[in-house]
């Protein structure tokens, strides 16, 4: 048995355990019918150490037919031999082109952010953000738009994997016949908080970080599962998300992320039986008929947040929810507080303002980081 192999069991086994406190889909220990170790998987995820290379199978969250978005084998020699059907990916990776701040932010995170030359949607990276400077320097390179980038300037930076979030029916036909592997990090997709953090490991294996990444992870496994255990026996609040835009007030269903991590944060979520993936779209009375009664309620916004007020005037149903009237409201400024970010691969940051705000006892004197309450 390698070196590599028996860590990568210690380090599913320890996963493992973990992700039962918070019933979390993620690692597991097995054996491929080849007999090599299966080192870890989430639900869209899987790697297999085979010895000589790294097995990447990334299945296709959006269709139901066995073909997975991607077949990698990631290779440290030329001289390997890897199966048909697999792409053959040479790393640890030296130029890359990551499409997403949610990516380029681990892949730094690991200290492997040198092998970043590359970034799709420039003006999306906010100022505070390693890749802006590094764009205004001209140190990264934009390659415009990550609905439609442009393959000779992937080329040019000698590129050899993109990294992107793939969506459906999204067609990469051109980059492939370009010659440039594909990464498709379908992430996003996982319904679990620890599943999608699992990921990381993904990033380590291509960019040479493995021990990195695996101790990342486990870290924020004991962290999330720390906080779960903190909120156990506790009343449950009622808490609401989000607001009324243009009419359409989108909820979590329940079967989605969020849900998920407001049922880890000890909280009593409205469409928890509402089996659905991603979001519900109501009308006002459609969530008042259900959320009226919400002790807590929750919303993102991008820029300064609204006082009560200001609410009151755009959303009028806001008067009508027990959490507005007893001034339990809280809001994240997106513009000023990089969640979407710190959610993906540290889920166990924004659960701890969750249980803050959920349960202040838990965690007294403890101040949330990412919301703050609505000003009256």
């Amino acid at each position: 048995m390698t070196t590599r192999t028996a860590s990568a069991i210690l380090t599913a086994m320890a996963a493992c355990l973990l992700l039962a406190a918070c019933g979390g889909k993620g690692s597991a220990t097995g054996h491929s019918p080849g007999g090599d170790t299966l080192t870890h998987t989430s639900e869209f995820l899987t790697m297999i150490d085979r010895g000589d290379y790294t097995e990447v199978v990334i299945a296709d969250p959006f269709h139901a037919t066995g073909v997975p978005l991607a077949h990698l084998a990631l290779v440290d020699s030329e001289d390997c031999d890897v199966p048909n059907g697999c792409t053959a990916l040479r790393v640890p990776l030296e130029r890359s082109v990551v499409f997403s701040s949610v990516h380029t932010s681990p892949v730094f995170e690991l200290g492997a952010g040198e092998a970043v030359t590359g970034v799709a949607d420039a003006g999306y990276f906010a100022d505070g953000d390693t890749v802006a400077s590094l764009l205004a320097t001209g140190h990264v390179a934009d390659v415009g738009s990550s609905v439609s980038p442009s393959a000779e300037r992937i080329l040019a930076l000698e590129a050899q994997a993109v990294l992107l979030s793939p969506m459906q029916n999204s067609d990469n036909s051109v980059l492939r016949r370009s010659g440039i592997t594909v990464v498709p990090m379908a992430d996003y997709m996982e319904r679990t908080p620890l599943g999608r953090a699992e990921w990381i490991k993904l990033l380590g294996a291509l960019y040479g970080c493995e021990e990195k990444a695996d101790s990342i992870y486990k870290n924020v496994c004991l962290s999330y599962n720390r906080l779960c255990s903190a909120t156990e026996g506790k009343a449950r609040p009622r808490v609401l998300t989000e607001n009324l835009i243009s009419g359409v007030w989108y909820v979590p269903g329940g079967r989605s992320y969020m849900a998920r991590m407001l049922a880890d944060a000890g909280a009593d979520y409205p469409w928890s039986h509402i089996e659905r993936d991603g979001s519900l779209p109501l009308d006002a009375s459609g969530v008042l008929d259900k959320g009226a009664d919400a002790d807590i309620w929750l919303m993102r916004t991008f820029g300064a947040a609204p006082s009560a007020r200001e609410l009151k005037k755009t959303n009028p149903a806001a008067e009508h929810i027990k959490a507005f009237k007893n001034g339990n409201v809280y809001v994240c400024d997106t513009s000023q507080k990089n969640i979407f970010n710190d959610i993906a691969f540290h889920p166990e940051r924004v659960l701890r303002d969750f249980v803050i705000i959920f349960h202040p006892d838990a965690l007294p004197g403890e101040q949330p980081h990412y919301y703050e309450k609505m000003t009256r």
